[in-house]
Parts: structure tokens; sequence; C-alpha cells
């Protein structure tokens, strides 16, 4: 086969990307990912580096657990920090702790993993917290910290070593004319692209683009309505994909034929046993 030709060609290396070229290379798919910086320098990058299940609604629960699950496999496997210390959320006044008393007592049971705690039992958790004039918190056992910059290029490294994904830094992909990529005077073949680029989306398929969607006013939406999108839940689960969900690429978004961008389809992810595209 020739050496520039791939079954998965993905541009972007930052987390969506990396999650689409784990998903493919770890099934013998022969994978090359695109990353116009010496490094990832995007928004992977710049993040508080929390796995948060807890601030997802009942619904998205159960997915930003397998989420979590799937953060833990990398981090032993690619060799990088993560921390599953969960989470403490103080409450100094009266409102805030019956706010916490309240959600306790309807979802203690399911689906979260959550417990009342007493100032003195929180000072055991943590000894930053200053108890003075706290009522109580509310602990959860899912959280997860780790170092988005250590992480994000841990994962370019065992991607590269371990499971052969071939990565052109430096790289800007200025046009595609499926099944080629082109950068300067370098062609590559694919027989699948995904577009993983943030900002520098737009500068690939405008046109295409604004066929479904203004993909600014979607970003910024949030999962809010949005008259400019040909199917308003596809905003609302592309916005829950990339801000909260963060790492699950449940399925693809096809914008033209044979070029994709990361969709994520919730009811699909609820019903799969496993994550995978």
């Amino acid at each position: 086969m020739n050496k520039d030709h791939f079954d998965i060609a993905i541009v972007g290396g930052g987390i969506i990307g990396l999650a689409q070229a784990w998903e493919r290379a770890k099934k013998g798919q022969k994978v090359i990912l695109f990353e116009r910086n010496p490094q990832a320098q995007g928004a992977s990058i710049r993040n508080f580096g929390m796995i948060w299940p807890i601030g997802q609604p009942t619904d998205s629960y159960p997915v930003a657990l397998k989420s979590r699950e799937i953060w833990l496999e990398l981090a032993e496997k690619a060799n990088f920090w993560a921390a599953a210390t969960g989470s403490l959320h103080l409450a100094y006044h009266e409102d805030e702790w019956a706010i916490l008393n309240e959600f306790h007592a309807l979802y203690h049971n399911k689906p979260y993993s959550i417990e009342l705690l007493t100032p003195e039992m929180v000072s055991q958790k943590s000894a930053a917290v200053k108890t003075k004039g706290l009522f109580g918190a509310l602990f959860s056992s899912t959280e997860v910290n780790v170092d988005p910059r250590q992480a994000v290029w841990q994962m370019h490294k065992y991607l590269k070593e371990v499971l052969n994904v071939h990565i052109e830094y430096k790289t800007v992909i200025s046009a595609i004319d499926f099944p080629r990529l082109y950068s300067g005077k370098k062609v590559w073949q694919a027989e699948k692209i995904i577009l993983c680029t943030g900002e520098d989306l737009e500068t690939l398929v405008s046109v295409c683009l604004s066929t479904y969607f203004l993909i600014k006013k979607v970003f910024l939406a949030l999962g809010q309505k949005n008259e400019t999108s040909l199917h308003r839940k596809s905003a609302t689960e592309i916005c829950r994909g990339l801000r909260e969900i963060f790492f699950i690429s449940k399925g693809l978004l096809s914008v033209k034929k044979h070029i994709y961008l990361p969709l994520l389809s919730l009811e699909e992810a609820l019903r799969a046993r496993s994550v995978s595209c």
C-alpha cells in the first residue's frame, strides 16, 4: 500500500482527534493524524483537567461515567497522572445547604454516587477547606483530575509508539478534495477523513457547513434552541459531546461524502455496551 494512503485521516490533534485516532487504531486501521502546531495547543490544553460526571444531568450521567472509565484506562496505558479524588461541594449558607440536602434526597440512591458530610467529615477529606461557618458538604466519588497538557502529550506518544498512528506535526491542511488532503505541495489520501480542527473547521468546509448550521452559533448555543441549525437536536448533541462528555464520540456527521465531523448520539451511547465508532 502507498505509504501516503491511509484508512483514516484525522485533522486536529486535540482531545477529540485523539479519541477518534485511538478508537480506530486499536481496531488495526491505518491512521494518520495532522496537528498544525509542534504540539497540541488549543482548548484541549487550556482547560481545568476535570473529569466531572457529577455535573451531568441524569440522562447523560451514564455516558459521563463511561467517559471517566476511558480516561482512567488511557491514563494507565499512556502513563499520565489521573487522580480519582472525587469532589466536595461546600455550603456556607443555609440556602446552599438546603439545596444540597434536596439534591441528596432525590438522587442518593441513583444514579449519582454521593453523600452528605458534616464539617468535621469535610476536614478529614480535605485539610484545605475552611470549616468556620461551614454547614456541610456534598461529596461525589466519581470525579477525576488530570493535567491536560501532560495527558494530551502522553496520548500522542502512546498513539505513535504503541498503536502506530502516523502523526504529522507542524502541518496545516489547507484543502481537502476527497480522498486527498493537501498541505502545500504535500498530498495524502485516506478512505475516510474526520475533521477535529476546532476554530479552523470553517476554513476547510465552510461551504458544506453552511448547508447544515452556522458552526460558531451552534458552539455558542451550548444546547439552547438555535434557528440556524438544520436539526435543533443535533446542535445540542454536538455541544454536549464537546463541552460535557469531552471524550466520547459515538457517531459522525457527514458534511460531504467521506468527510465527517465527530457527533455524539446520546441515545446510541446510552444503549452501547462499549463506545466505538
